[in-house]
């Protein structure tokens, strides 16, 4: 279930261990939220542009990932359907010989 302020009744946004991509976040919906009904809702209160970017859509685990500025994080963030928003963070694979 989201973790919402009671002072704001906004969800927080989970922060990215070690290094982060830059206005870059994950978001995951409700179990029972229809992904599809609410891509278009967002897509038609935050138009693509600099401020809203899907890159990558999970409908089977009901997330999608994208560049998000600080208006477009605020509707998210009061969603009711947005049960989760993280900070996409930087990871390094490590094989035995070396870093990718």
């Amino acid at each position: 279930m989201s973790a919402k302020r009671p002072e704001t009744g906004l969800i927080e946004i989970k922060r990215a261990p070690g290094g982060k991509v830059e206005g870059s976040y994950i978001v995951r919906l409700g179990d029972i939220v229809n992904m599809r009904a609410f891509m278009q809702r967002f897509e038609k209160a935050c138009p693509p542009g600099p401020d809203a970017r899907i890159k990558h859509k999970f409908p089977v685990i009901q997330t999608f990932s994208g560049e998000f500025g600080d208006e477009t994080l605020l509707w998210l963030r009061s969603a009711p359907e947005v049960d989760e928003i993280s900070e996409n963070a930087l990871k390094r694979l490590f094989y035995g010989g070396g870093q990718l």
